[in-house]
């Protein structure tokens, strides 16, 4: 077989040398998270955040199983706050005739006094009942007694007492000034017990979550 020298050093030339018409390599790039040559690694620490679980309001609206003394006690309460309310009501209405100044604190706490007071008297007559819904009212009532309890107080010191001295318009005679301290001893009676009222029921309540125990948080 002829062997041709020029033939053989063209193959050689064209195996090292390849054609200028195919494109260049890619470069090739290391793959993601991968460490470079002289890189420390790197590490992800995975934080875990916890969150304080959210407080069940519904857990303060457990039935509360009503004992034979603490349906009593409702009874009472529940009378005492219908009364409170009738004399204020009386009592404001008598002073609005009687007397030139007044700030009808009888009327608006007559009012949640009487709401009060059925409500005690309806839980009284179940076996459980929330005692979520008479604390409400009893921390409104406490509130309207403290305050209409100071605005008697401004009301009695700041009245004119008629007199042979002093005689007009503007002064009080001895049954305005005796309205306004019998509305002022309602107040405070009224505040008083509204005090132990929120005590008895905040007890009442502890103890039925209490009793109750996780199966509040699970529902």
């Amino acid at each position: 077989m002829y062997n041709d020298p020029n033939k053989q050093g063209f193959n050689n030339y064209a195996n090292q040398y390849p054609p200028m018409n195919q494109p260049p390599p890619y470069p090739q790039y290391p793959p993601p998270g991968a460490v470079y040559p002289g890189q420390q690694p790197t590490y992800h620490q995975s934080v875990i955040v916890s969150q304080p679980m959210p407080y069940r309001r519904w857990a303060n609206f457990v039935p509360t199983p009503l004992t034979s003394g603490l349906k009593t006690y409702l009874v009472i309460s529940g009378i005492f706050y219908l009364i409170w309310s009738v004399l204020g009501f009386g009592l404001e209405i008598a002073i609005i005739t009687n007397s030139y100044s007044t700030y009808y604190r009888g009327i608006w706490t007559g009012v949640f006094f009487f709401i009060t007071g059925i409500l005690m008297l309806v839980a009284s007559c179940r076996t459980s009942y929330v005692l979520e819904h008479i604390s409400r009212f009893l921390v409104v009532d406490l509130s309207l007694g403290i305050l209409a309890l100071i605005l008697s107080i401004v009301n009695l010191a700041t009245s004119t007492r008629c007199s042979t001295y002093v005689y007009w318009y503007y002064c009080d005679y001895s049954l305005a000034t005796n309205l306004k301290i019998s509305i002022l001893i309602l107040f405070i009676v009224a505040v008083a017990h509204t005090i132990a009222s929120l005590v008895v029921v905040s007890n009442a309540q502890k103890r039925a979550r209490t009793s109750a125990g996780p199966n509040v948080l699970r529902n």
